[in-house]
Protein backbone atom coordinates (compact mmCIF):
# COMPACT_ATOMS: atom_id res chain seq x y z
CA UNK A 1 0.00 0.00 0.00
CA UNK A 2 1.53 3.29 -0.91
CA UNK A 3 1.17 6.39 0.94
CA UNK A 4 2.80 9.67 1.16
CA UNK A 5 5.16 10.42 3.61
CA UNK A 6 3.08 13.51 4.76
CA UNK A 7 0.39 10.89 5.29
CA UNK A 8 2.43 8.51 6.96
CA UNK A 9 3.23 11.09 9.29
CA UNK A 10 -0.27 12.46 9.81
CA UNK A 11 -1.37 8.56 10.98
CA UNK A 12 1.94 8.11 13.57
CA UNK A 13 1.34 11.38 15.15
CA UNK A 14 -2.61 10.23 15.39
CA UNK A 15 -1.73 6.47 16.09
CA UNK A 16 -2.36 6.65 20.17
CA UNK A 17 -4.38 9.41 20.30
CA UNK A 18 -8.47 8.57 20.58
CA UNK A 19 -7.65 4.88 20.61
CA UNK A 20 -8.71 3.55 23.44
CA UNK A 21 -12.30 5.60 22.83
CA UNK A 22 -12.78 5.96 26.53
CA UNK A 23 -10.65 8.10 29.13
CA UNK A 24 -10.79 8.57 32.63
CA UNK A 25 -13.09 11.97 31.95
CA UNK A 26 -15.22 10.28 29.42
CA UNK A 27 -16.26 7.75 31.52
CA UNK A 28 -16.56 9.48 34.33
CA UNK A 29 -18.46 12.66 33.00
CA UNK A 30 -20.57 10.37 30.18
CA UNK A 31 -21.12 6.94 31.11
CA UNK A 32 -22.29 7.11 34.35
CA UNK A 33 -24.78 10.01 33.93
CA UNK A 34 -26.03 8.56 30.85
CA UNK A 35 -26.41 4.71 31.15
CA UNK A 36 -26.43 5.10 34.81
CA UNK A 37 -23.93 2.72 35.42
CA UNK A 38 -23.51 1.18 38.71
CA UNK A 39 -20.51 2.38 41.25
CA UNK A 40 -19.09 -1.03 40.87
CA UNK A 41 -18.57 -1.24 37.19
CA UNK A 42 -17.57 1.93 37.26
CA UNK A 43 -14.86 1.01 40.10
CA UNK A 44 -13.92 -2.23 37.66
CA UNK A 45 -13.59 0.18 34.67
CA UNK A 46 -10.72 2.36 36.16
CA UNK A 47 -9.44 -0.40 38.21
CA UNK A 48 -9.03 -1.98 34.22
CA UNK A 49 -7.46 1.58 33.13
CA UNK A 50 -5.22 1.86 35.38
CA UNK A 51 -3.60 -1.55 34.89
CA UNK A 52 -2.56 -0.82 31.67
CA UNK A 53 -1.11 2.35 31.64
CA UNK A 54 2.06 0.91 31.49
CA UNK A 55 1.47 -0.59 28.23
CA UNK A 56 -0.27 2.73 26.98
CA UNK A 57 2.95 4.62 27.78
CA UNK A 58 4.93 2.21 25.50
CA UNK A 59 2.73 1.71 22.60
CA UNK A 60 2.79 5.95 22.62
CA UNK A 61 6.54 5.65 22.48
CA UNK A 62 6.41 3.25 19.90
CA UNK A 63 3.90 5.46 17.91
CA UNK A 64 6.25 8.58 18.31
CA UNK A 65 9.34 6.56 17.17
CA UNK A 66 7.42 5.15 14.14
CA UNK A 67 6.44 8.76 13.49
CA UNK A 68 9.85 10.28 13.97
CA UNK A 69 11.08 7.55 11.29
CA UNK A 70 8.45 7.45 8.76
CA UNK A 71 10.46 9.19 6.31
CA UNK A 72 13.41 6.63 5.91
CA UNK A 73 11.20 3.53 6.07
CA UNK A 74 9.63 1.40 3.54
CA UNK A 75 6.46 1.23 2.84
CA UNK A 76 6.25 -1.90 3.74
CA UNK A 77 7.48 -1.83 7.20
CA UNK A 78 5.56 1.29 7.89
CA UNK A 79 2.68 -0.93 6.71
CA UNK A 80 4.04 -3.84 9.68
CA UNK A 81 4.70 -1.68 12.13
CA UNK A 82 1.37 0.61 11.88
CA UNK A 83 -0.78 -2.19 11.68
CA UNK A 84 1.04 -3.78 14.76
CA UNK A 85 0.70 -0.70 17.10
CA UNK A 86 -3.16 -0.55 15.77
CA UNK A 87 -3.52 -4.16 17.09
CA UNK A 88 -2.16 -3.48 20.36
CA UNK A 89 -4.20 -0.96 21.11
CA UNK A 90 -7.23 -2.53 19.68
CA UNK A 91 -6.32 -5.84 22.45
CA UNK A 92 -5.70 -2.64 25.05
CA UNK A 93 -9.39 -1.31 24.80
CA UNK A 94 -10.99 -4.46 24.69
CA UNK A 95 -9.50 -5.17 28.02
CA UNK A 96 -10.32 -1.98 29.80
CA UNK A 97 -13.72 -2.25 27.55
CA UNK A 98 -14.24 -5.96 28.71
CA UNK A 99 -15.61 -7.09 25.74
CA UNK A 100 -15.29 -10.67 26.72
CA UNK A 101 -18.38 -10.79 28.92
CA UNK A 102 -20.77 -9.34 26.01
CA UNK A 103 -23.03 -11.30 23.96
CA UNK A 104 -21.59 -11.16 20.77
CA UNK A 105 -24.59 -12.74 18.30
CA UNK A 106 -28.08 -12.08 17.72
CA UNK A 107 -30.14 -15.32 18.53
CA UNK A 108 -29.27 -17.86 21.07
CA UNK A 109 -29.04 -21.85 20.73
CA UNK A 110 -32.23 -23.82 21.26
CA UNK A 111 -33.70 -26.89 19.13
CA UNK A 112 -36.35 -25.30 17.55
CA UNK A 113 -38.98 -28.37 17.75
CA UNK A 114 -38.51 -28.27 21.60
CA UNK A 115 -39.93 -24.96 21.77
CA UNK A 116 -43.78 -25.26 23.29
CA UNK A 117 -44.94 -21.46 24.02
CA UNK A 118 -45.35 -18.15 21.92
CA UNK A 119 -43.42 -16.63 25.18
CA UNK A 120 -40.49 -19.40 25.12
CA UNK A 121 -39.78 -18.78 21.73
CA UNK A 122 -39.88 -15.26 22.47
CA UNK A 123 -37.63 -15.84 26.01
CA UNK A 124 -35.09 -18.46 24.43
CA UNK A 125 -34.63 -16.37 20.93
CA UNK A 126 -33.39 -18.70 18.72
CA UNK A 127 -34.67 -17.26 15.70
CA UNK A 128 -35.34 -13.30 14.38
CA UNK A 129 -38.88 -13.76 13.48
CA UNK A 130 -41.84 -15.89 14.16
CA UNK A 131 -42.29 -18.65 11.79
CA UNK A 132 -45.49 -19.75 10.55
CA UNK A 133 -45.89 -23.51 8.95
CA UNK A 134 -47.78 -21.58 6.14
CA UNK A 135 -44.39 -19.40 5.35
CA UNK A 136 -41.99 -22.78 5.60
CA UNK A 137 -44.99 -24.13 3.31
CA UNK A 138 -43.93 -21.07 0.75
CA UNK A 139 -40.55 -21.60 1.01
CA UNK A 140 -40.33 -25.05 0.47
CA UNK A 141 -43.06 -24.83 -2.69
CA UNK A 142 -40.50 -21.96 -4.40
CA UNK A 143 -37.95 -24.43 -3.97
CA UNK A 144 -39.60 -27.37 -5.37
CA UNK A 145 -41.02 -25.16 -7.98
CA UNK A 146 -37.48 -24.04 -9.05
CA UNK A 147 -35.93 -27.34 -8.69
CA UNK A 148 -39.00 -28.95 -11.74
CA UNK A 149 -37.37 -26.03 -13.46
CA UNK A 150 -34.09 -26.27 -13.43
CA UNK A 151 -34.22 -29.92 -14.09
CA UNK A 152 -36.22 -29.37 -17.31
CA UNK A 153 -33.54 -26.76 -18.14
CA UNK A 154 -30.65 -29.34 -17.64
CA UNK A 155 -29.69 -27.20 -14.73
CA UNK A 156 -29.82 -30.38 -12.15
CA UNK A 157 -30.71 -33.93 -12.71
CA UNK A 158 -33.57 -35.84 -11.88
CA UNK A 159 -33.05 -37.43 -9.09
CA UNK A 160 -31.11 -34.92 -7.06
CA UNK A 161 -32.68 -33.58 -3.93
CA UNK A 162 -33.82 -29.66 -3.74
CA UNK A 163 -31.30 -27.79 -2.95
CA UNK A 164 -31.50 -24.68 -0.25
CA UNK A 165 -28.48 -22.37 1.06
CA UNK A 166 -29.10 -20.37 4.14
CA UNK A 167 -26.39 -17.68 4.56
CA UNK A 168 -26.70 -16.08 8.07
CA UNK A 169 -28.92 -19.29 9.17
CA UNK A 170 -27.02 -19.12 12.77
CA UNK A 171 -28.19 -22.32 14.78
CA UNK A 172 -30.04 -23.90 11.62
CA UNK A 173 -33.73 -22.96 13.26
CA UNK A 174 -35.08 -22.21 9.66
CA UNK A 175 -33.46 -25.35 8.18
CA UNK A 176 -34.99 -27.79 10.56
CA UNK A 177 -38.33 -26.63 10.33
CA UNK A 178 -37.87 -26.90 6.49
CA UNK A 179 -36.11 -30.49 6.64
CA UNK A 180 -38.80 -31.75 8.87
CA UNK A 181 -41.94 -30.29 6.71
CA UNK A 182 -39.73 -31.75 3.99
CA UNK A 183 -39.71 -34.90 5.41
CA UNK A 184 -43.54 -34.86 5.95
CA UNK A 185 -43.67 -34.81 2.07
CA UNK A 186 -41.95 -37.08 1.07
CA UNK A 187 -39.59 -34.50 -0.45
CA UNK A 188 -35.58 -35.14 -0.67
CA UNK A 189 -33.90 -31.71 0.51
CA UNK A 190 -30.42 -31.12 1.00
CA UNK A 191 -30.00 -27.80 3.48
CA UNK A 192 -26.64 -26.09 4.29
CA UNK A 193 -26.26 -23.43 6.45
CA UNK A 194 -23.69 -21.05 6.65
CA UNK A 195 -22.74 -19.22 9.35
CA UNK A 196 -19.26 -17.59 10.56
CA UNK A 197 -20.34 -17.95 14.60
CA UNK A 198 -18.30 -21.17 15.58
CA UNK A 199 -19.79 -21.27 19.07
CA UNK A 200 -23.53 -21.28 17.68
CA UNK A 201 -22.92 -23.49 14.36
CA UNK A 202 -20.69 -25.99 16.68
CA UNK A 203 -23.67 -26.41 19.43
CA UNK A 204 -26.26 -26.50 16.11
CA UNK A 205 -24.47 -29.35 14.01
CA UNK A 206 -23.99 -31.24 16.93
CA UNK A 207 -27.29 -31.19 18.16
CA UNK A 208 -29.07 -31.77 14.89
CA UNK A 209 -26.74 -34.52 14.16
CA UNK A 210 -29.87 -36.92 13.69
CA UNK A 211 -31.07 -35.05 10.74
CA UNK A 212 -29.01 -36.10 7.47
CA UNK A 213 -30.54 -33.53 5.47
CA UNK A 214 -29.37 -30.57 7.55
CA UNK A 215 -25.33 -29.46 6.76
CA UNK A 216 -23.67 -26.54 8.74
CA UNK A 217 -20.83 -24.75 7.03
CA UNK A 218 -18.54 -22.60 9.76
CA UNK A 219 -17.52 -19.75 7.04
CA UNK A 220 -18.07 -16.09 6.26
CA UNK A 221 -20.64 -15.64 3.40
CA UNK A 222 -17.26 -14.07 1.04
CA UNK A 223 -15.61 -17.70 2.21
CA UNK A 224 -18.21 -20.09 1.34
CA UNK A 225 -18.46 -18.18 -2.08
CA UNK A 226 -14.70 -18.32 -2.66
CA UNK A 227 -14.78 -22.36 -1.93
CA UNK A 228 -17.72 -22.57 -4.54
CA UNK A 229 -15.65 -21.62 -6.94
CA UNK A 230 -12.21 -22.69 -5.89
CA UNK A 231 -11.67 -24.37 -9.22
CA UNK A 232 -13.97 -22.18 -11.40
CA UNK A 233 -11.45 -20.56 -13.93
CA UNK A 234 -12.76 -17.23 -14.51
CA UNK A 235 -14.80 -16.48 -11.42
CA UNK A 236 -11.93 -17.71 -8.89
CA UNK A 237 -9.54 -15.16 -10.17
CA UNK A 238 -12.09 -11.99 -10.26
CA UNK A 239 -13.26 -13.18 -5.96
CA UNK A 240 -9.57 -12.93 -5.50
CA UNK A 241 -9.29 -9.54 -7.02
CA UNK A 242 -12.58 -8.26 -5.32
CA UNK A 243 -11.14 -9.53 -1.96
CA UNK A 244 -7.83 -7.54 -2.69
CA UNK A 245 -9.44 -4.54 -3.92
CA UNK A 246 -11.57 -3.87 -0.73
CA UNK A 247 -9.05 -4.83 1.81
CA UNK A 248 -6.95 -1.88 -0.08
CA UNK A 249 -9.85 0.09 -0.07
CA UNK A 250 -11.23 0.00 3.12
CA UNK A 251 -7.47 0.65 4.12
CA UNK A 252 -7.29 4.10 2.55
CA UNK A 253 -10.86 4.38 4.21
CA UNK A 254 -9.60 4.18 7.72
CA UNK A 255 -6.38 6.77 6.63
CA UNK A 256 -9.02 9.59 5.29
CA UNK A 257 -10.77 9.21 8.28
CA UNK A 258 -8.00 9.66 10.06
CA UNK A 259 -7.02 12.82 8.13
CA UNK A 260 -9.96 14.18 8.25
CA UNK A 261 -10.22 14.31 11.89
CA UNK A 262 -6.76 15.53 12.56
CA UNK A 263 -8.08 18.02 10.09
CA UNK A 264 -10.80 18.99 12.38
CA UNK A 265 -9.40 18.51 15.29
CA UNK A 266 -6.57 20.95 14.30
CA UNK A 267 -9.38 23.81 13.34
CA UNK A 268 -11.03 23.11 16.37
CA UNK A 269 -7.59 24.07 18.51
CA UNK A 270 -7.03 27.04 15.81
CA UNK A 271 -3.66 25.43 15.02
CA UNK A 272 -4.76 25.48 11.17
CA UNK A 273 -3.01 27.91 9.01
CA UNK A 274 -2.59 28.62 5.27
CA UNK A 275 0.15 26.31 4.90
CA UNK A 276 -1.73 23.62 6.81
CA UNK A 277 -4.87 23.64 4.75
CA UNK A 278 -2.21 23.24 1.17
CA UNK A 279 -0.95 20.44 2.83
CA UNK A 280 -3.92 18.63 4.07
CA UNK A 281 -5.50 18.86 0.17
CA UNK A 282 -2.50 17.90 -1.33
CA UNK A 283 -2.43 14.26 0.78
CA UNK A 284 -6.50 14.64 -0.46
CA UNK A 285 -5.81 14.69 -3.62
CA UNK A 286 -2.36 12.64 -3.66
CA UNK A 287 -3.42 9.32 -1.40
CA UNK A 288 -7.14 9.72 -2.14
CA UNK A 289 -7.59 11.16 -5.49
CA UNK A 290 -10.21 13.91 -4.17
CA UNK A 291 -10.04 17.41 -5.81
CA UNK A 292 -10.58 20.29 -4.03
CA UNK A 293 -13.23 22.74 -5.59
CA UNK A 294 -12.11 25.90 -7.32
CA UNK A 295 -13.66 28.32 -4.04
CA UNK A 296 -11.31 26.73 -1.58
CA UNK A 297 -9.15 29.03 -0.37
CA UNK A 298 -8.50 30.21 3.66
CA UNK A 299 -10.47 33.11 4.58
CA UNK A 300 -8.70 36.43 5.71
CA UNK A 301 -8.09 35.59 9.32
CA UNK A 302 -6.44 32.08 8.12
CA UNK A 303 -10.00 30.17 10.33
CA UNK A 304 -10.11 27.78 6.73
CA UNK A 305 -13.17 27.97 7.64
CA UNK A 306 -13.95 26.82 3.71
CA UNK A 307 -11.85 23.59 3.67
CA UNK A 308 -13.65 22.64 6.80
CA UNK A 309 -17.26 22.82 4.70
CA UNK A 310 -15.64 21.28 2.09
CA UNK A 311 -14.17 18.42 4.17
CA UNK A 312 -17.38 18.24 6.38
CA UNK A 313 -20.59 18.83 4.87
CA UNK A 314 -22.17 18.24 1.00
CA UNK A 315 -25.92 18.37 0.09
CA UNK A 316 -25.95 14.11 0.52
CA UNK A 317 -25.01 14.16 3.81
CA UNK A 318 -25.33 16.78 7.03
CA UNK A 319 -22.52 14.91 9.24
CA UNK A 320 -19.51 15.92 9.82
CA UNK A 321 -16.69 14.75 7.66
CA UNK A 322 -19.28 12.63 5.41
CA UNK A 323 -18.70 14.79 2.22
CA UNK A 324 -14.66 14.07 1.21
CA UNK A 325 -16.09 9.86 2.37
CA UNK A 326 -18.86 9.75 0.16
CA UNK A 327 -16.67 11.22 -2.40
CA UNK A 328 -14.09 9.03 -1.76
CA UNK A 329 -16.52 5.35 -0.99
CA UNK A 330 -18.53 6.22 -4.64
CA UNK A 331 -15.28 6.20 -6.16
CA UNK A 332 -13.80 3.02 -4.34
CA UNK A 333 -17.07 1.11 -4.76
CA UNK A 334 -17.21 1.92 -8.56
CA UNK A 335 -14.09 0.04 -9.30
CA UNK A 336 -15.21 -2.41 -6.84
CA UNK A 337 -18.56 -2.93 -8.31
CA UNK A 338 -17.04 -3.46 -11.96
CA UNK A 339 -15.52 -6.70 -10.87
CA UNK A 340 -19.10 -7.75 -8.90
CA UNK A 341 -20.86 -7.62 -12.43
CA UNK A 342 -18.06 -9.02 -14.59
CA UNK A 343 -18.71 -12.31 -11.79
CA UNK A 344 -22.70 -11.98 -12.32
CA UNK A 345 -22.51 -11.76 -16.00
CA UNK A 346 -20.24 -14.58 -16.00
CA UNK A 347 -22.90 -16.94 -13.58
CA UNK A 348 -25.63 -15.84 -15.98
CA UNK A 349 -24.09 -17.71 -18.78
CA UNK A 350 -24.05 -21.19 -16.42
CA UNK A 351 -26.24 -23.61 -15.07
CA UNK A 352 -27.79 -22.32 -11.64
CA UNK A 353 -26.15 -24.31 -8.73
CA UNK A 354 -28.78 -24.32 -5.70
CA UNK A 355 -32.91 -24.49 -5.73
CA UNK A 356 -32.68 -21.75 -3.61
CA UNK A 357 -30.54 -19.47 -1.14
CA UNK A 358 -32.02 -17.85 1.42
CA UNK A 359 -30.48 -15.04 3.72
CA UNK A 360 -32.10 -15.48 7.08
CA UNK A 361 -29.87 -12.65 8.22
CA UNK A 362 -27.74 -9.89 7.94
CA UNK A 363 -25.77 -7.89 9.92
CA UNK A 364 -27.12 -4.31 11.09
CA UNK A 365 -25.20 -1.79 8.83
CA UNK A 366 -23.38 -4.42 6.81
CA UNK A 367 -23.93 -6.16 3.30
CA UNK A 368 -23.48 -9.11 1.78
CA UNK A 369 -26.36 -9.49 -1.02
CA UNK A 370 -23.32 -9.28 -3.83
CA UNK A 371 -22.38 -12.78 -2.33
CA UNK A 372 -26.15 -13.96 -1.82
CA UNK A 373 -26.41 -13.60 -5.08
CA UNK A 374 -23.32 -15.09 -6.55
CA UNK A 375 -24.19 -18.53 -5.06
CA UNK A 376 -26.41 -18.56 -7.89
CA UNK A 377 -29.46 -19.94 -6.98
CA UNK A 378 -32.42 -20.39 -9.22
CA UNK A 379 -34.12 -17.89 -6.72
CA UNK A 380 -32.91 -16.18 -3.93
CA UNK A 381 -35.55 -15.26 -0.42
CA UNK A 382 -34.05 -12.44 1.77
CA UNK A 383 -35.61 -12.07 5.51
CA UNK A 384 -35.83 -8.51 6.18
CA UNK A 385 -36.43 -6.47 9.87
CA UNK A 386 -37.05 -2.48 9.68
CA UNK A 387 -36.41 -2.72 13.70
CA UNK A 388 -32.85 -2.46 12.67
CA UNK A 389 -31.69 -5.99 12.87
CA UNK A 390 -30.56 -6.70 9.34
CA UNK A 391 -28.76 -5.05 6.48
CA UNK A 392 -28.66 -1.52 4.99
CA UNK A 393 -32.21 -0.09 4.24
CA UNK A 394 -31.76 3.99 4.16
CA UNK A 395 -35.56 4.13 5.87
CA UNK A 396 -35.17 1.85 8.76
CA UNK A 397 -34.49 2.53 11.74
CA UNK A 398 -31.04 2.30 11.53
CA UNK A 399 -30.97 4.74 8.79
CA UNK A 400 -28.31 6.10 7.63
CA UNK A 401 -25.38 5.23 4.51
CA UNK A 402 -23.35 2.13 4.35
CA UNK A 403 -20.44 2.32 7.21
CA UNK A 404 -18.01 1.27 4.67
CA UNK A 405 -16.36 0.33 1.36
CA UNK A 406 -17.84 -2.28 -0.44
CA UNK A 407 -21.12 -1.89 1.31
CA UNK A 408 -24.33 -0.93 -0.62
CA UNK A 409 -28.13 -0.93 0.05
CA UNK A 410 -29.11 -4.70 0.64
CA UNK A 411 -31.25 -6.70 -1.02
CA UNK A 412 -30.87 -5.16 -4.65
CA UNK A 413 -30.81 -7.58 -7.92
CA UNK A 414 -28.37 -6.51 -9.83
CA UNK A 415 -27.15 -8.31 -13.20
CA UNK A 416 -28.73 -11.58 -11.91
CA UNK A 417 -31.98 -11.10 -10.53
CA UNK A 418 -35.65 -9.90 -11.15
CA UNK A 419 -38.16 -8.66 -7.98
CA UNK A 420 -41.05 -11.22 -8.23
CA UNK A 421 -42.90 -11.08 -4.79
CA UNK A 422 -42.97 -10.88 -0.85
CA UNK A 423 -45.29 -10.64 2.18
CA UNK A 424 -44.98 -9.41 5.99
CA UNK A 425 -44.43 -11.78 9.35
CA UNK A 426 -43.87 -10.58 12.55
CA UNK A 427 -40.45 -10.30 14.01
CA UNK A 428 -39.08 -11.61 17.31
CA UNK A 429 -38.14 -8.90 19.21
CA UNK A 430 -41.83 -6.70 18.23
CA UNK A 431 -43.43 -9.78 19.73
CA UNK A 432 -41.27 -10.04 22.86
CA UNK A 433 -41.75 -6.46 23.71
CA UNK A 434 -45.72 -6.86 23.15
CA UNK A 435 -45.22 -9.75 25.28
CA UNK A 436 -43.45 -7.84 27.98
CA UNK A 437 -45.70 -4.76 27.77
CA UNK A 438 -48.89 -7.45 28.66
CA UNK A 439 -50.56 -6.79 25.26
CA UNK A 440 -52.31 -9.42 23.59
CA UNK A 441 -52.96 -8.51 20.28
CA UNK A 442 -50.49 -8.38 17.59
CA UNK A 443 -51.91 -6.86 14.90
CA UNK A 444 -52.22 -3.24 15.94
CA UNK A 445 -49.46 -0.73 16.97
CA UNK A 446 -48.74 -0.47 20.86
CA UNK A 447 -46.84 1.86 23.09
CA UNK A 448 -44.91 -0.28 25.60
CA UNK A 449 -41.64 0.85 27.99
CA UNK A 450 -39.73 0.31 25.13
CA UNK A 451 -41.70 2.48 22.92
CA UNK A 452 -44.15 2.20 20.07
CA UNK A 453 -44.01 -0.95 18.92
CA UNK A 454 -45.01 -1.37 14.96
CA UNK A 455 -46.80 -5.07 13.87
CA UNK A 456 -45.83 -7.23 11.15
CA UNK A 457 -42.48 -5.59 11.23
CA UNK A 458 -40.63 -8.93 9.13
CA UNK A 459 -40.84 -9.76 5.56
CA UNK A 460 -39.82 -11.88 3.20
CA UNK A 461 -38.39 -10.84 -0.30
CA UNK A 462 -38.53 -12.95 -3.41
CA UNK A 463 -36.36 -12.67 -6.03
CA UNK A 464 -35.74 -15.05 -9.28
CA UNK A 465 -32.92 -15.80 -11.63
CA UNK A 466 -33.29 -13.66 -14.76
CA UNK A 467 -33.83 -16.58 -16.80
CA UNK A 468 -36.15 -18.54 -14.25
CA UNK A 469 -40.12 -18.82 -13.53
CA UNK A 470 -41.23 -16.44 -16.95
CA UNK A 471 -44.54 -17.16 -16.32
CA UNK A 472 -46.32 -16.93 -12.90
CA UNK A 473 -44.44 -17.43 -9.66
CA UNK A 474 -46.85 -20.12 -7.46
CA UNK A 475 -45.97 -19.71 -3.47
CA UNK A 476 -48.72 -22.17 -3.09
CA UNK A 477 -47.68 -24.84 -1.09
CA UNK A 478 -50.85 -27.06 -2.16
CA UNK A 479 -50.56 -26.45 -5.80
CA UNK A 480 -46.77 -27.53 -5.27
CA UNK A 481 -47.46 -30.95 -4.01
CA UNK A 482 -46.96 -29.56 -0.48
CA UNK A 483 -49.63 -30.41 2.55
CA UNK A 484 -49.32 -28.73 5.51
CA UNK A 485 -50.74 -29.80 8.28
CA UNK A 486 -51.38 -28.22 11.68
CA UNK A 487 -49.44 -25.48 13.26
CA UNK A 488 -46.48 -24.67 15.65
CA UNK A 489 -46.85 -24.27 19.09
CA UNK A 490 -46.17 -20.71 19.33
CA UNK A 491 -49.06 -20.36 16.90
CA UNK A 492 -51.41 -21.13 18.58
CA UNK A 493 -50.97 -18.81 21.73
CA UNK A 494 -51.19 -15.93 18.51
CA UNK A 495 -54.76 -16.42 17.79
CA UNK A 496 -54.31 -15.86 14.83
CA UNK A 497 -56.35 -17.46 11.79
CA UNK A 498 -54.55 -19.25 8.80
CA UNK A 499 -55.73 -16.39 6.59
CA UNK A 500 -53.70 -13.80 8.54
CA UNK A 501 -50.82 -15.09 7.59
CA UNK A 502 -49.16 -12.12 4.97
CA UNK A 503 -50.62 -12.14 1.92
CA UNK A 504 -48.35 -12.82 -1.39
CA UNK A 505 -47.71 -9.40 -2.89
CA UNK A 506 -45.92 -8.72 -6.29
CA UNK A 507 -43.24 -6.34 -6.57
CA UNK A 508 -42.03 -4.62 -9.74
CA UNK A 509 -38.64 -4.63 -10.72
CA UNK A 510 -36.24 -2.07 -8.41
CA UNK A 511 -36.15 0.39 -11.77
CA UNK A 512 -40.10 0.94 -11.23
CA UNK A 513 -40.19 1.75 -7.77
CA UNK A 514 -39.76 5.12 -6.24
CA UNK A 515 -36.85 6.10 -4.06
CA UNK A 516 -38.65 5.50 -0.57
CA UNK A 517 -39.91 1.90 -1.54
CA UNK A 518 -36.54 0.88 -3.51
CA UNK A 519 -35.02 1.90 0.16
CA UNK A 520 -37.55 0.22 2.51
CA UNK A 521 -39.04 -3.00 0.73
CA UNK A 522 -40.90 -3.93 3.86
CA UNK A 523 -42.49 -0.19 4.02
CA UNK A 524 -43.98 -1.11 0.57
CA UNK A 525 -45.03 -4.11 1.13
CA UNK A 526 -46.73 -3.46 4.45
CA UNK A 527 -49.24 -1.11 2.42
CA UNK A 528 -51.08 -4.35 0.94
CA UNK A 529 -53.14 -6.02 4.15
Amino acid sequence: MKRSPELKRILAYELPDGKLEESRDYHLANKRSRWKLERSYSEDWLKRWDAEQGRISELERLAQDLEDRSDDISDKEFEIEYERIKAALREVRERVRDVSSRRDYTVNFHRIEEIGSLRELCEKFPIQFIPRKQEIGRLLALARQMHVERVAKGHAEPDEPIRVVDVGGANGALGRLMTDLARENGIAIEFVVVDAHLATVSRAKESYADDPALRFVEKFSDEFVASEYADHPIIRPLLARRMEAISWERKREADLKIVLDHACAKRAARLMDREGVQKLLGILKKDFQIDAPDWIENDEDGSSSKFHRFISFSNESDYPIEAANLHFRRDANGRIDAITKKIEQTLLTERSRHDLVINSWMPIGIDFTPEIRELNGAAVVYVIDNNGATGIQEFSVEAGPPRSVGYHDSYQEAEMYRMRAGWTGHSTPEIQAILKAGKRNFREECDTQFGTVYPFRNGFLVQTRLDMADGELDLTPETNGIVVNGEYPWEKEMALTEDTVGKVVKIPPASELNREDYHDFLGYLSRFP
